[in-house]
């Protein structure tokens, strides 16, 4: 109904809403110390923070440059074509999604669901509890499967340190370009990147994606959220636990999936890591539906449950699992 009504507004009417819904996002930009900002010369947008902090990422498509065009004035000397960088620094990076609780200690009114906890009934006590618990610790060995430009792997690779590890898969070859980038330019020699998509087991196959920055190794995936300009590719597909054992790791502390609806099926290809890793943390994304009835979370809570496991799902979708008796 509301957007039934939002359509029939007048142009001009659209964009004074859209300001309006765009003010919390306004307020974390103008809250970030960009100290420079630039192309580089593959055509890629960047932009350094005040810490130090450079972030390579993807010029915006229209949807972006229209945002850009109503909120340019509200907002700091940021170039049109590094107006998506510095939009993922507020998205991504603030508070990633790969990263139970970053808004429970630095709440925001923009996009609380960049938060996996913000998907839960609970209070705000659990909620605490939950961040503390999810949190990565000096030394942690971390997968972050779906790492996409690394924003969220950079943050974790800070708070594990050089005596940790942050392992990052990603398939999409654009995209890796800038998830190395991010890695090279920051000088993080803890993150170790696999170039394959993840799945049940190892070999070949397709990669879809649109013109945007969307992929899935499940066309049906892309095209139930609308992608029509799908074009695809043969990529490397491994699964966790051979990719593992080729690194000789037997056990790992934190495990991040978002991979558009293929999660369940990474699951399937990291039972003898899940077996192994008694004190292991798991963070999904539940809410892709894999057939007209069922989400990756209608598969993946009982999978987990039957490998003892505790696990919550959020009302999205988000799922934690966790083993340990340190949470209950």
């Amino acid at each position: 109904m509301i957007k039934n009504l939002v359509a029939m507004l007048p142009s001009w009417a659209k964009d004074r809403l859209r300001i309006i819904r765009a003010r919390h996002l306004i307020s974390e930009i103008n809250n970030l110390t960009v100290s420079e900002l630039g192309v580089d010369g593959d055509g890629v947008p960047w932009i350094r923070l005040n810490d130090g902090i450079i972030f390579y990422g993807f010029q915006p498509n229209d949807e972006m440059r229209k945002l850009y065009s109503l909120i340019n004035d509200r907002i700091p000397a940021i170039s049109e074509i590094c107006f998506k960088v510095v939009f993922d620094i507020v998205f991504c990076y603030l508070a990633p999604r790969n990263l139970p609780g970053g808004l429970q200690c630095q709440p925001s009114k923009y996009h609380p669901l960049r938060d996996p906890l913000n998907d839960f009934n609970v209070g705000r006590a659990k909620k605490l509890e939950l961040a503390r618990f999810f949190k990565p610790k000096e030394g942690d060995t971390f997968l972050d499967i779906g790492s996409y430009t690394g924003y969220g792997a950079m943050k974790i690779a800070s708070l594990v340190g050089s005596s940790g590890k942050v392992i990052v898969f990603e398939a999409d070859p654009s995209v890796l370009v800038v998830l190395k980038k991010n890695i090279t330019h920051n000088n993080l020699k803890n993150i170790d990147v696999i170039e394959k998509a993840v799945g049940k087991s190892s070999g070949k196959t397709k990669f879809y994606r649109s013109e945007g920055t969307a992929n899935s190794l499940d066309e049906w995936v892309l095209k139930r959220k609308g992608y029509e300009d799908l074009k695809s590719i043969n990529v490397d597909v491994v699964s966790v636990d051979e990719a593992l054992s080729s690194m000789n790791i037997r056990d790992v502390d934190m495990i991040n999936i978002t991979i558009n609806g293929a999660e369940h099926d990474a699951l399937l290809g990291m039972k003898m890591l899940l077996a192994q890793s008694q004190n292991v943390r798991i963070t999904l994304a539940g809410w892709y539906y894999v057939n007209e009835n069922e989400r990756v979370c209608d598969l993946a809570v009982p999978y987990l449950e039957g490998l003892n496991f505790k696990v919550m799902k959020g009302k999205l979708g988000r799922v934690l699992a966790w083993k340990t008796n340190e949470l209950n």
